[in-house]
């Protein structure tokens, strides 16, 4: 089975028993919480990966360290040890989370720029998005949320991507769109 199989029919079991059990909101906040300690902490990963670590030893190092997250979202992650896909838990976070923002009618907007948005920027940015994903052909009303990124090497504008959509509004685009044009004759 292919990575992206399976990680969709871990997702979907996670999320159909945490429905069942009330607490979807829940494991995706705990989810969220556990695949963003593994994201910045190297050492964890390693432990968790490391094929020289029993899997006695990985469930308890996740106890130890994720002890305020639901159960239930503790028992998938010691299924996911005893099954050897460890290195699904940060996709499923990534997965889960886009399930509740489409039950929710949520859409996020991933936003990178070479410097912080000023609040008045992300207010207009966070406007003109809405207005684009809630055109009157699309139907529903959906909210958008912003993950902003910091990338220092861009040389500044902005870059957007939402879902299957790529807004390319970098500097560096434009001056490339301009030397290629300047070269063209």
């Amino acid at each position: 089975m292919l990575g992206g199989q399976l990680v969709e029919r871990y997702t979907q079991a996670l999320y159909a028993a945490a429905a069942e059990a009330g607490v979807r909101a829940e494991v995706g906040d705990g989810l969220a919480q556990v695949a963003g300690v593994m994201r910045e902490n190297k050492l964890l990963m390693e432990v968790l990966y490391s094929p020289a670590m029993p899997a006695v030893g990985k469930r308890e190092t996740l106890a130890g360290i994720f002890a305020g997250v639901p159960q239930l979202l503790l028992n998938f992650l010691y299924l996911l040890v005893d099954k050897g896909r460890e290195p699904l838990v940060i996709p499923v976070a990534d997965r889960y989370r886009a399930l509740l923002f489409e039950e929710r009618s949520v859409a996020e907007a991933e936003v990178t720029t070479a410097y912080p948005l000023t609040d008045r920027q992300r207010q207009k940015l966070v406007a003109r998005l809405t207005e684009m994903v809630n055109a009157p052909d699309r139907g529903g009303e959906v909210k958008v949320v912003l993950k902003e990124k910091i990338d220092p090497g861009m040389v500044g504008g902005i870059i957007v991507r939402m879902g299957d959509r790529l807004i390319d509004g970098s500097v560096g685009r434009q001056l490339a769109a301009l030397s290629r044009r300047l070269l063209a004759g």
